[in-house]
């Protein structure tokens, strides 16, 4: 046997002593303090060994125990600080032949456990909404499960936690499709949202994500339930947001799509006039320079023009064409969205040409179908349909 295996051994048989005779004099031995050392020499800054410091975290722990008040503090920190490491990397994989008792850790630490584990799964989550490292995102949500089982009810920063887990497990769903994952986040967002005040701050933000969520199985399953619960949410999240707030444009934007999508589905126009005022709010609050403005205002004219297939009114015709333009002047010239905000307000310009008969309508038209297809790859999905939609202005010209 190694000095690890050997010291191991006897600060393992030492531990069963204090558990079996329900006496902690073992570990104020001068042996145990020594054998902790030579130990604590072995893992020479290795904090991977998490086998030798959750036995030493077991002997400081009880030592914290076994001292008098005043003398016990330096125990109890080099227990926290011994433990942590084995709380955050999932002691279940190694402990059982190191347990003591019925406890794999401490329950009267695991709280403050957890909050030394938070900065670090934290900046976890941060990292791995970037990646699609499916291990990176087991291990991330494994520790929010960790911290969240040992955060008292009642704690201040609880929905905080129960939120992380839930976008934890949407990251994995959208890296892996996996249904649980998602029906588990929303899950966890509901139960962040119920226990956030009505007046919090961040329950507005919670609100959000538990409609965006919604949506995104609403896309997944086609479930209307989920459609009208993403919607309700979003507009309990409108009225809990600040008017000022830099997001607000955002959630906007998101609840007029929601509707319009909606609208798709049902054909309530009361829905659609519903998307068309909200997109309106969120092109006045969007600032000129909002990276999703001009989203937002191809969005409105879209929504405008299934308005007027419907009503004929030419002042949403109008309106579209403005809203397009704008759009099309926003947006960089190599976004990978610019021909399809070009094919849009092409088409809504032969639209007003086929009611007025304005040639000036037509000709703008071709030249922004002509320019829509000249930036789209050859292999492109699109292409087909920027392609027919020139060819059809271009019969128009002719037969004029």
């Amino acid at each position: 046997m190694t000095e690890r295996e050997d010291l191991l051994q006897a600060l393992q048989e030492r531990l069963q002593r204090v558990t079996a005779g329900r006496s902690l004099s073992p570990v104020l031995e001068k042996a145990a303090v020594a054998q902790a050392e030579q130990l604590v020499a072995t893992l020479r800054g290795d904090a991977t060994d998490l086998q030798v410091m959750h036995l030493l975290g077991w002997l400081n722990w009880y030592r914290y125990l076994a001292l008098p008040k005043g003398r016990d503090r330096a125990a109890l920190e080099a227990s926290i600080d011994l433990f942590t490491p084995c709380f955050m990397n999932g002691i279940e994989a190694f402990a059982p032949r190191f347990r003591h008792g019925s406890e794999l850790l401490p329950e009267p630490l695991l709280p403050i456990l957890a909050e030394q584990a938070v900065p670090t799964a934290t900046e976890l989550l941060g990292w791995v909404r970037g990646t699609a490292d499916p291990e990176m995102l087991s291990a991330t949500i494994q520790l929010w499960r960790r911290i969240l089982s040992a955060t008292p009810a009642d704690h201040s920063n609880r929905a905080v936690r129960v939120s992380n887990l839930g976008i934890a497990l949407q990251t994995r769903f959208e890296c892996t499709g996996a249904i649980t994952d998602l029906d588990e986040a929303i899950q966890y967002l509901q139960q962040a949202v119920r226990s956030t005040p009505v007046d919090h701050p961040v329950r507005a933000m919670y609100l959000f994500n538990l409609g965006t969520m919604l949506q995104t199985r609403f896309e997944r399953t086609g479930a209307m339930t989920d459609l009208d619960e993403a919607i309700r949410r979003l507009q309990q999240a409108e009225q809990a947001i600040p008017a000022d707030h830099p997001d607000r444009a955002m959630y906007l934007h998101a609840l007029g799509s929601l509707l319009q999508t909606r609208f798709e589905r049902t054909e309530a126009m009361t829905d659609l006039d519903e998307a068309i005022r909200w997109g309106r709010q969120a092109v006045q609050t969007a600032p000129a320079d909002h990276p999703a403005r001009a989203a937002i205002l191809n969005d409105l004219g879209i929504a405008l023009r299934y308005r007027f297939d419907r009503t004929g009114v030419m002042a949403d015709l109008d309106e579209v064409i403005r809203q397009l333009r704008q759009a099309v002047r926003t947006i960089p010239a190599d976004h990978p969205s610019s021909a399809m905000y070009l094919s849009n307000l092409g088409g809504a310009l032969q639209s007003r040409f086929e009611r007025t008969g304005t040639t000036a309508d037509l000709d703008e038209a071709i030249q922004l179908l002509q320019q829509a297809v000249r930036i789209t790859a050859a292999d492109h999905p699109n292409r087909r349909i920027y392609l027919n939609n020139l060819d059809t202005v271009l019969q128009i010209r002719r037969e004029i």
